[in-house]
């Protein structure tokens, strides 16, 4: 089996770093050559991007608000930015971008064939349709361009600092902005259509993108509890499965118990920053079960143009995935109980029961 390694396309000397750093167990000590090689490919094509379009890309300018989706992990994210993906008035990043985000305008004649030939047509936790153009979460693409991220507990659990999720990524505010910046530009200059970004992590990031951008737009998507918790057991298993390089993986119900509370309480907290014109608040039930009737919500809610076309857009790919069928997962009793105890916050804001 071929890991699905998310630190793949790490720079170099990054990788090193973080290898000498967090230390890897000598059993994959095959994936950490295969990661070495692409990362020393990877590093040699950002040379000579940089070379040709750094000062290019440095001057782009982002004339049109970004839209962020943000919320828990497996709560619909994905499905909402596909779904939006849709409308070609907006770009947002590809498994091929944020694997090699330093890399991917030079790089991608060359890598996305071998990529292509290796990764599976669906993702491993889910079934949703997958690929080197399919929208991704752009907090890969930061991990790479600035070497660190909380998801880097799934490659090192002996790395326990990254538990605490409410809290800053561990690297400097500034670096990660200006990071965050030159991904933005990069992105701009290549289409030069407003960007529509999706990631959980920025649930915790909302001042420091309300910096860079005041004018951004934010859509919250929150999903039953209870279905985020057996869905996310399953997500959390293939990750640790997939990128573990040392130690044992961490209790994964305590991890999630812990990872919700974080996120919801620091969307609570700082969400109060958001200009309410630029806020908007969907569920995943809504989303699922009228899915045109949101999208429209979300259009006349910040004012977006075109959105007629974007409908018989979305419309056609609504059509052809009628057929996919999510996960079903049993619910043990002892998490339910413990679970309603824990994020009864969570149900009594939302409803949810």
């Amino acid at each position: 089996m071929v890991r699905q390694q998310f630190l793949t396309g790490m720079p170099f000397f990054k990788l090193v770093s973080l290898l000498l750093k967090h230390g890897f167990d000598k059993s994959y000590v095959l994936d950490v050559i295969r990661l070495l090689k692409v990362g020393l490919i990877s590093t040699l094509f950002s040379l000579i991007e940089n070379f040709r379009f750094h000062k290019k890309i440095n001057i782009t300018q982002i004339t049109q608000a970004p839209i962020f989706i943000i919320g828990h992990w497996r709560s619909g994210t994905t499905y909402l930015q596909k779904i939006l993906a849709q409308d070609e008035q907006l770009t947002t990043p590809t498994f091929y971008q944020c694997a090699l985000p330093q890399s991917f305008i030079s790089s991608s004649k060359y890598i996305k064939p071998v990529l292509m030939k290796t990764i599976p047509a669906t993702r491993i936790f889910d079934g949703m349709a997958f690929g080197v153009d399919e929208p991704f979460d752009d907090d890969f693409a930061l991990l790479k361009l600035t070497g660190t991220s909380r998801m880097l507990h799934f490659a090192f659990p002996r790395y326990t600092s990254f538990n605490d999720h409410a809290n800053q990524y561990p690297v400097d505010e500034s670096l990660w902005c200006s990071a965050f910046m030159f991904f933005s530009k990069k992105l701009t200059f290549v289409t030069g259509k407003r960007l529509l970004f999706k990631s959980p992590m920025n649930t915790i990031r909302i001042k420091e993108l309300l910096k860079l951008f005041p004018d951004a737009k934010f859509i919250y998507l929150h999903r039953h509890p209870e279905d985020v918790y057996v869905s996310s057991l399953n997500h959390s298993e293939k990750l640790f499965e997939h990128n573990k390089l040392n130690g044992s993986k961490t209790n994964i119900k305590e991890f999630i118990f812990s990872r919700y509370l974080s996120l919801y309480d620091a969307y609570e907290k700082h969400k109060k920053v958001i200009p309410s014109p630029q806020l908007i608040e969907i569920s995943f039930q809504s989303l699922e079960t009228s899915p045109i009737d949101q999208i429209k919500s979300i259009y006349e809610k910040f004012g977006l143009d075109g959105m007629d076309q974007a409908i018989l857009n979305i419309e056609g790919y609504i059509e052809s995935t009628i057929n996919y069928k999510k996960n079903s997962f049993d619910l043990p009793e002892n998490d339910a109980i413990t679970g309603k105890y824990r994020w009864q916050k969570a149900y009594k804001k939302f409803g949810y029961t």
